[in-house]
């Protein structure tokens, strides 16, 4: 079995790919310049960040769609 691990990730200008597919992408926000939105695998935005939080962001979010078994479980007590 292959783990992906975040070296197998590349990035094409704002699109992060694993081998020759797109993953995830990182978009300019519509309203606020200078803020990025992460375009997740199944094709929902994230809140909006500075460009360095979104491409990490998007590197989380690749690795987790690609191996779920990366995936973190939250209780949503845990989160405040």
């Amino acid at each position: 079995m292959y783990v992906v691990n975040w070296k197998d990730l590349h990035w094409k200008e704002n699109d992060l790919y694993f081998k020759d597919e797109k993953v995830t992408s990182v978009v300019p926000d519509t309203k606020h310049p200078k803020m990025y939105r992460v375009r997740c695998p199944d094709g929902t935005l994230t809140d909006m960040v500075n460009l360095t939080r979104a491409k990490d962001a998007a590197r989380i979010l690749a690795l987790q769609f690609l191996d779920p078994r990366r995936a973190i479980a939250v209780r949503p007590s845990d989160r405040w």
